[in-house]
């Protein structure tokens, strides 16, 4: 509820610090459910914020609970949170580059000159074959025996030191099995420009 005021009243955007008292009325604060069933419930009361957002389109505050029985907060304490706010959005802002940055290096930077088989993840310059992606296939909803033949399947095509052709045969019986090995199989012989390793 607050946070729906403050972004009606254009609070994220103009830096200012905020309180319950910029947001809410004093019957709002004693009859409202957020406050009676939510706030007083975990022992909260009061709140002030200040706006830290790094990017105009996204709203980011740092909020400051208080305490029942304690006071609403002081204008010192308010212009103390006020002072520390752009040092928080400084921080976010460094965050979000080192985020970048290790993204970059992750990689969003990698050079691939050869293909990369079905669920497979590279990294590097030059790319090569790291692993593959069983948070994916988990999320995608592949069962548990899909995504250990898929783990056995690349064993044998990236740890076994076998050449392509002899991978394709050790891999025969599993992928008539599990669709999704069937799947990697036909990417690594689809390949025109050799797999990367």
């Amino acid at each position: 509820m607050r946070a729906i005021r403050a972004r009606e009243r254009g609070y994220f955007f103009k830096r200012d610090v905020i309180t319950d008292r910029d947001l809410m009325t004093p019957e709002d604060m004693e009859t409202h459910p957020f406050y009676n069933d939510f706030l007083r419930r975990n022992g909260l009361q009061y709140f002030a914020a200040a706006t830290v957002s790094p990017d105009p389109h996204i709203e980011v505050a740092l909020s400051v609970q208080r305490a029942i029985g304690r006071p609403e907060y002081s204008e010192d304490e308010l212009r103390f949170l006020e002072r520390l706010a752009p040092h928080v959005e400084t921080s976010l802002r460094l965050s979000i580059h080192l985020m970048d940055a290790k993204a970059m290096n992750s990689g969003m930077g990698t050079a691939i000159g050869k293909d990369v088989p079905a669920f497979v993840t590279v990294f590097g310059n030059p790319a090569e074959a790291r692993s593959m992606n069983f948070e994916g296939m988990r999320r995608r909803g592949f069962s548990p025996e899909a995504i250990q033949a898929l783990r056995r399947a690349y064993k044998v095509v990236y740890r076994q030191g076998l050449t392509v052709e002899q991978a394709m045969a050790e891999m025969a019986e599993s992928a008539a099995q599990f669709p999704e090995v069937a799947l990697f199989r036909d990417s690594v012989q689809a390949s025109s420009r050799g797999i990367t390793r």
